[in-house]
């Protein structure tokens, strides 16, 4: 059985602070599963967006870790929901035009 899934950025705010751009929430629907505190990253020609995650420092001079407080057990769902996630995200950064508003962006896929 296949439902269409739609995602609805929202509370999206700029940041502009090197490759990080902003920092949204995403609403997946019909399930209404809402994710808070995703960043959205542009350097160069590439874009991509994270999850919620949890910072690991080290005392021993190592780089940091970043453990994502959500993941997806289902690897071809979790490909597609970030393919539509990002083109949302893509969009509201392209269109958006007051930086304090809520603008959503729906984009189906059927899973």
């Amino acid at each position: 059985m296949s439902k269409e899934v739609k995602v609805e950025i929202g509370q999206y705010k700029e940041v502009n602070k090197d490759c990080l751009k902003a920092f949204f929430s995403v609403l997946i629907h019909p399930y209404g599963l809402k994710v808070l505190d995703c960043k959205y990253f542009v350097k160069g020609d590439d874009s991509w967006f994270a999850f919620p995650q949890k910072e690991v420092k080290y005392n021993d001079g190592r780089k940091s870790d970043y453990i994502p407080y959500l993941s997806v057990a289902n690897k071809e769902y979790l490909a597609k929901l970030k393919e539509v996630i990002i083109n949302a995200v893509k969009e509201r950064a392209e269109n958006g035009t007051d930086k304090q508003a809520t603008i959503s962006s729906e984009t189906p896929f059927v899973w």
